[in-house]
């Protein structure tokens, strides 16, 4: 029994001798595997920056003006006899556009015409009567006083005249002034004098508005930290302007920058700058981006232009810096 007991108990010590040695040898190994695996060389990504020009793009929204608008208005007051044009078609320079009756004109005119002859008839009277008055000087028949006023109304009857001719002449350009013309090549808007109303000099309502939609202005509205960059690509020429359609698309005439304007809106702090394209009227319309997306008369487009700058370019991962 004694010797049972022993055998058991060399074979426990035995077993936990065992694992004794095989858990401290698993502690002793650890630290030289996690030293050796510091001590590995780490591996390094290198990248050849270089230094060239890039492009910035810059979004703004913006709306079409006329390249010029003129509000026709009437120079003489009368009643429109006659309007030769429709609403939304396109005239000539010259063409004309409204008549306005002409017969009181006319009038004023022939009474103009009238007191020039009678002015003509004052001054042959005048010569005549400074003719006779020299001859009776000259035999000392007369005074001198009697010269000097046949001097003084040839001189004023030569002025009474000159003045009748003005009123002449100023009476023939009132009756020009009846038949209206378009001073410019471009579409009439919809809004148009009737037939029948009275054209007054006064009046604050033009007669009708022609817009010349040849070349156009683009009107965009950036933010003043923008203004700067925009104004510097526009001096360096360093790109056109390009305006995008409502599908994002770029039109295939570009514009140039022109102007900006020094209004600046006290709000959001935005100033206006304008664009100038050469373009088809049928591609725009004012305050519109193109004509089948307006929407009551007013309507955004997108304009961007190209900037450049100085920039360091890291090739592999398409990334920059400045």
């Amino acid at each position: 029994m004694s010797h049972r007991f022993s055998f058991i108990a060399f074979i426990v010590c035995v077993i936990v001798l065992s694992l004794f040695l095989i858990f401290r040898g698993g502690a002793v190994t650890e630290p030289e595997g996690a030293s050796s695996y510091t001590q590995a060389p780490a591996q390094v990504t290198t990248l050849m920056l270089q230094p060239e020009r890039v492009v910035l793009i810059d979004v703004f929204p913006g709306r079409v003006a006329a390249y010029r608008r003129v509000e026709i208005r009437p120079q003489v007051t009368g009643i429109i006899k006659k309007r030769l044009v429709e609403g939304g078609t396109e005239v000539a320079a010259g063409q004309i556009l409204f008549e306005i009756d002409p017969d009181p004109l006319q009038a004023d005119l022939e009474t103009a015409r009238a007191g020039v002859t009678r002015a003509e008839g004052a001054l042959a009277h005048a010569r005549q009567g400074l003719a006779r008055a020299e001859a009776l000087v000259a035999e000392n028949v007369t005074s001198r006083k009697n010269y000097e006023q046949a001097q003084n109304e040839l001189t004023m009857a030569e002025a009474n005249l000159a003045e009748a001719q003005a009123v002449a002449h100023r009476r023939k350009l009132d009756l020009d002034f009846a038949t209206i013309r378009s001073p410019i090549k471009g579409y009439v808007g919809r809004k148009l004098a009737d037939e029948g109303a009275l054209a007054s000099t006064s009046s604050q309502t033009e007669l009708a508005v022609v817009q010349e939609l040849d070349r156009v202005y683009v009107d965009l509205r950036l933010p003043a930290t923008k203004l700067d960059g925009v104004q510097s690509a526009a001096e360096q020429g360093l790109g056109p302007v390009e305006i995008l359609d409502a599908d994002g698309k770029p039109h295939p005439r570009p514009g140039t920058l022109v102007l900006s304007d020094v209004t600046v809106d006290p709000g959001p702090a935005m100033p206006w700058s304008g664009s100038r394209w050469k373009t088809p009227v049928s591609d725009f319309c004012p305050a519109c981006m193109s004509a089948r997306d307006c929407r009551a008369g007013f309507c955004q487009m997108r304009c961007w232009c190209r900037r450049r700058r100085s920039c360091a370019t890291a090739p592999a991962r398409r990334r920059s810096w400045w």
